[in-house]
């Protein structure tokens, strides 16, 4: 059995990228441990779900086609700024900030 902090085989490709990117240097420097890997997985899976929803804006801009016919906002701008939000105190627990 592999410890928990290694690579883990329930990431999305996003996901995967930022722990491959990233997890070297924090197991270096004694930050991603074994008490610290769910909450580092965490922090993978929605930097990956930021990446995906800044992709979408810049593919169909900050506003998009509403039901009604009009514009509306995109969603994926809260999904953007929610998902900064929540990775804003991971970064600062593992010093990526």
């Amino acid at each position: 059995m592999k410890p928990r902090w290694q690579k883990p085989d329930d990431l999305s490709a996003g996901a995967l990228k930022v722990w491959k990117n990233q997890a070297p240097g924090l197991v270096a420097a004694g930050r991603l441990t074994p008490e610290t890997a769910e909450n580092f997985k965490m922090l993978c899976r929605i930097l990956s779900l930021a990446a995906a929803a800044a992709q979408a804006i810049e593919a169909d801009g900050v506003t998009v086609q509403a039901g009604s016919g009009g514009k509306k906002s995109n969603p994926a701008a809260a999904v953007l700024f929610q998902a900064q939000r929540d990775a804003a105190k991971l970064l600062r627990d593992f010093g990526l900030t």
